[in-house]
């Protein structure tokens, strides 16, 4: 399965050229439950009335899934966030799977309304999980290198794991294929079965 893969956006000083860029870990991750990324650029939306570029891109790929991925906050680079809300809005018309890690969930929480809450105390530590959902297939213990928390769910979601600070790790939505998380699943030592066999099955289980 073909999916695309948002990217981080990267300003070298030295040439004074925007890039974007992204782990070789979440290659090899993504690898793992059996999708072939496809990256998107940043640079093709004009602006917020243009998507023309994007779209044929899209059109070009033929993907059936997206990953939105970690890096810096919205409001950084407009570009990025332009590209990821466009994307969103056009897998929830296809009805594709829509994974999101870390940004990529406060992007999917804030493209559904909730608001983002910065919050000491989740920068490159771990926490242990509480899983929300019966016979979720979810970590013990994940990684957190984020400062902006979710506190309140968004609308038509379920809450899949909260930690004991009361903020929201993982999300899922009722009806649509859209499913989120906190923690970089990439950035694991070794990864967790629960995140693979979970994820895998996100992607290639068939929908109606």
């Amino acid at each position: 399965m073909k999916i695309l893969v948002s990217q981080r956006i990267f300003f070298d000083k030295n040439t004074n050229e925007h890039r974007d860029c992204i782990d070789q870990k979440i290659i090899e991750w993504i690898t793992k439950i059996s999708c072939t990324p496809i990256l998107v650029p940043n640079n093709l939306v004009k602006n917020s009335k243009n998507y023309s570029k994007l779209y044929n891109f899209i059109k070009q790929i033929k993907p059936r899934g997206l990953i939105l991925t970690g890096g810096e906050s919205q409001g950084i680079y407009r570009s990025r966030d332009e590209t990821e809300k466009y994307l969103i809005k056009y897998f929830l018309k296809k009805n594709y799977p829509i994974f999101g890690i870390c940004r990529g969930m406060q992007i999917i929480a804030s493209y559904f309304g909730s608001k983002l809450f910065k919050m000491g105390g989740h920068v490159r530590t771990r926490h242990d999980t509480i899983i929300k959902v019966k016979n979720g297939k979810f970590p013990n213990k994940v990684n957190s290198y984020h400062n902006l928390v979710v506190k309140k769910c968004p609308k038509n979601f379920i809450i899949t794991v909260m930690i004991k600070d009361k903020t929201i790790e993982g999300i899922k939505h009722k009806k649509k294929r859209i499913e989120a998380c906190m923690w970089h699943p990439e950035r694991e030592r070794k990864f967790n079965y629960n995140d693979i066999s979970r994820i895998k099955k996100f992607f290639h289980e068939k929908k109606n």
